[in-house]
């Protein structure tokens, strides 16, 4: 086997899935936001970290950074989604831009 084996998915629950992704398609967070969210919504997706890194032009240290990032906090999001809590997007955004920042 040549090389690292791929990684698993990154954690998700489907509502936070589809509004990062509502999110980056729409086009209304600065370019520094969508690019992190980006990394993390290929990783849900299920896509490599070398593929992100080549397809972006970025540094396989940065994708693997926000990907750990995510992983890492994520699953407060997850149990505020899962026990009914009401997550609206603009509170998921929120959430989501301060990642890494604590």
């Amino acid at each position: 086997m040549r090389g690292i084996p791929k990684p698993l998915p990154l954690t998700v629950n489907f509502k936070i899935h589809s509004i990062i992704k509502d999110e980056i398609v729409k086009g209304s967070l600065p370019q520094k936001y969508a690019k992190r969210l980006g990394f993390i919504l290929d990783g849900i997706e299920g896509e490599s970290i070398y593929s992100t890194m080549v397809r972006n032009n970025v540094a396989f240290k940065t994708v693997q950074k926000w990907r750990i990032r995510w992983e890492s906090s994520v699953s407060e999001l997850i149990t505020f989604c899962d026990h009914g809590v009401s997550i609206n997007q603009p509170r998921i955004m929120k959430y989501l831009k301060n990642i890494g920042h604590t």
